[in-house]
């Protein structure tokens, strides 16, 4: 059930990322895609290589291919997904700390001025 919130979660952040970096006069497709990327990539892919390479190791080592399952505690891999879903996390927040920062060029930002006073 956690997994399934956190990557809703990124689903969330994702969409807002590039609502924020659309407002701010920044590529809306490349910051989402970049927070996705991350999200996903701490959440799932990182995990999936730390076990494999874990998996590999245990094989190096002589651990038969049939007991490797039972060589790795869920205690371990639970540790690896918790740090991995922290760093998830700290890296979609540090991208959406970027994106909501106002671009220092000058440009405006889809705002306009508001009208002149009127005259009597």
């Amino acid at each position: 059930m956690i997994p399934l919130l956190c990557l809703i979660a990124v689903i969330v952040a994702t969409y807002l990322v590039a609502k924020t970096a659309k407002d701010t006069g920044r590529n809306a497709v490349l910051w989402g895609l970049m927070t996705l990327g991350v999200g996903l990539g701490f959440q799932l892919v990182i995990p999936m290589l730390i076990g494999i390479i874990l998996g590999v190791v245990l094989i190096l080592t002589g651990t038969p291919v049939d007991q490797i399952e039972g060589a790795l505690s869920s205690g371990e891999l639970s540790i690896i997904g918790i740090l991995c879903l922290f760093l998830s996390f700290i890296g979609i927040w540090l991208i959406m700390k970027q994106v909501s920062k106002i671009p220092e060029d000058g440009k405006p930002i889809l705002v306009s001025p508001p009208p002149p006073p009127p005259t009597f």
